[in-house]
């Protein structure tokens, strides 16, 4: 189960100015680094702390090329998706 700290934490990377890497990390894994960096108009090097931030929380894992999103990360990316829709709907 998620604790609620663990949303607050992330509330907090969601608000900061720069893109916060998670949803393209979901959408493209296994992609390089340096790839997803420019995608979200990031240098490699910022993105790649961002990533390791969330990787100390368990939400993403290193593959040999690229990241993806652990079991953990998916199940929080399927609830704040579905919290997402219940309130605009």
């Amino acid at each position: 189960m998620l604790r609620a700290g663990l949303t607050r934490c992330l509330d907090g990377f969601h608000h900061r100015a720069v893109p916060w890497p998670r949803p393209i990390i979901a959408a493209r894994p296994g992609a390089p680094a340096r790839s997803l960096a420019a995608d979200v108009g990031m240098a490699p090097g910022a993105f790649k702390r961002q990533v390791r931030k969330l990787k100390e929380l368990g939400l993403t894992e290193s593959l040999e090329v690229g990241y993806r999103l652990s079991p953990r990360g998916q199940t929080l990316a399927e609830r704040l998706w579905s919290s997402q829709l219940g309130s605009n709907g």
